[in-house]
């Protein structure tokens, strides 16, 4: 139980930082909820779209 609710965070937070970041947010809550802290990890090595 406490597993699928870490992953529901992941999803989350990934969404999340996508969003800020100018990203896909819908993207990558998808690949937060799959990956977890790995697409994490991924989001936050790739640079913002936004300026």
């Amino acid at each position: 139980m406490v597993v699928l609710i870490v992953w529901i965070i992941m999803a989350y937070v990934c969404y999340d930082v996508a969003q800020k970041k100018g990203l896909n947010s819908g993207m990558w809550g998808v690949l937060g909820l799959i990956f977890g802290i790995f697409a994490l990890m991924i989001l936050v090595m790739i640079p913002s779209k936004r300026y």
